[in-house]
């Protein structure tokens, strides 16, 4: 299209009206502007469908994804890169500016530093991008920042995080402990973490508040809405320390009795044990030979200890006095035993209960019993009630 300047068309138009007649004159004055108008109006279309079919916005490129829940959401934004590449490439493009549209693309990144969305907000967004890769891919983007309203995010799922939590009490009253587990598999879920007010010294039908150690706001975050972030648990089903020899069971006793009669004969009868030379100290019986036997293996009494107050090394003791002959090929020697069990307890069922296991690893002997009496039984008077069991 040849466009003429204003001067030379005003020229051409009037000498070409001086030649018409006069009677047509006005007609063809008429035909020449419908013309000259109707060239500039083309021009102005033309410009126009360039404009338009050039008309680049990114931003219908970006897709917002959001995490979290209504209110709490976060969004992160994802670039549509093969539209993206088709409208930037058009039909024809050759290797250079396929190279710097791929460039540009990889180089865009879009952000927001807005947090706990909600629909219906008013999002902030900045778009960066590689200048130089923009510039030779031929893209023009004038507006780096602009605002979207936010919507499409999900309400969140509303969830007792607390029934994926096992929490146990162990131990015995007052010095049981608590133990918390996490046995969600969901991803995550099962990465939350929780602490009890209360971990240890925990006594019979101690309330204890469990929390978790992640608020609800960033549960929330992750499109978590707890129903509670506390929960509190009674330790009613403790075993409890024993506290009156009248709660000793007479058929634990009676089993122990026995496997400690069985103990000593076991003991002394062990050619890698030497119970004369233990019981009495004496050397001599070293170079004896190791061929000891035993008899007249008796229970002679058994006490009840328990603590005046806490502190103690154990609530409580039960101390089992023994007595046999023990003798040799040369020899014979009458030896006094003395049985220690720690911290007899009651079961959550009432039941009586002591540890009883390893016997040869619980005695002490010697050949004077009022000794050992007085050193593992009268000793601990000042800081234990003593009180004999009946053994019938």
């Amino acid at each position: 299209i040849r466009l003429y300047s204003s001067k030379k068309l005003q020229t051409s138009h009037q000498a070409w009206l001086e030649k018409c007649p006069d009677g047509i004159k006005p007609y063809a004055r008429n035909k020449v502007y419908f013309a000259v108008g109707g060239i500039v109006l083309a021009v102005i279309l033309i410009v126009a469908v360039f404009i338009k079919v050039n008309e680049f916005d990114i931003r219908d490129y970006i897709k917002p994804v959001y995490t979290g829940a209504d209110g709490y959401a976060s969004v992160t934004f994802v670039v549509d890169e093969d539209a993206l590449s088709n409208k930037l490439l058009g039909k024809k493009a050759d290797d250079d500016k396929k190279y710097y549209v791929r460039k540009f693309i990889e180089s865009i990144n879009v952000y927001t530093t807005d947090t706990d969305i909600k629909n219906g907000d008013k999002v902030h967004c900045e778009i960066e991008f590689n200048d130089t890769y923009a510039d030779n891919a031929g893209v023009d983007i004038n507006k780096k920042q602009y605002t979207y309203k936010a919507k499409g995010i999900n309400a969140g799922a509303k969830i007792d995080i607390y029934s994926g939590v096992d929490v146990t009490f162990s131990g015995i009253s007052p010095d049981a402990r608590v133990i918390i587990d996490n046995d969600w598999d969901d991803d995550y879920l099962k990465t939350l973490t929780f602490t009890a007010d209360k971990a240890s010294s925990i006594k019979l039908n101690d309330s204890i508040k469990v929390s978790c150690d992640v608020s609800y706001e960033d549960m929330a975050r992750h499109g978590i809405l707890a129903k509670a972030c506390e929960m509190t648990y009674t330790a009613d089903k403790l075993a409890a320390y024993c506290d009156d020899y009248t709660k000793v069971n007479k058929d634990v006793m009676a089993d122990i009795y026995k496997e400690i009669k069985e103990t000593i004969t076991k003991e002394t009868e062990d050619a890698t044990y030497r119970m004369l030379y233990v019981a009495t100290g004496n050397t001599d019986y070293l170079y004896h030979l190791n061929e000891e036997n035993v008899s007249d293996v008796n229970i002679d009494a058994a006490y009840f200890l328990k603590a005046l107050a806490a502190g103690q090394e154990a609530d409580n003791y039960i101390i089992v006095q023994a007595s046999a002959v023990v003798s040799d090929n040369e020899s014979s020697e009458p030896v006094s035993y003395v049985f220690r069990y720690a911290n007899a307890y009651i079961t959550v069922d009432g039941d009586f209960n002591v540890g009883h296991d390893n016997q040869n690893k619980r005695f002490i002997c010697g050949t004077d019993r009022g000794v050992l009496y007085e050193e593992y039984i009268g000793a601990l008077s000042d800081n234990y009630s003593i009180d004999r069991i009946d053994n019938n």
